[in-house]
């Protein structure tokens, strides 16, 4: 049997690997659009 305890530290460390992987994905994803945005005027510009 678990203990509440040990639940608890559970739920938390798994949430704590959620918000730091989420905060990744958005940088991740913040990077990309931009770095696509840049490549788009680039392109205009040429055309």
């Amino acid at each position: 049997m678990v203990t509440r305890q040990a639940s608890i530290k559970l739920i938390y460390g798994l949430n704590l690997c959620l918000y730091r992987y989420d905060k990744l994905l958005r940088f991740v994803a913040g990077k990309a659009s931009v770095h696509w945005q840049y490549q788009l005027k680039l392109f205009l510009l040429k055309s």
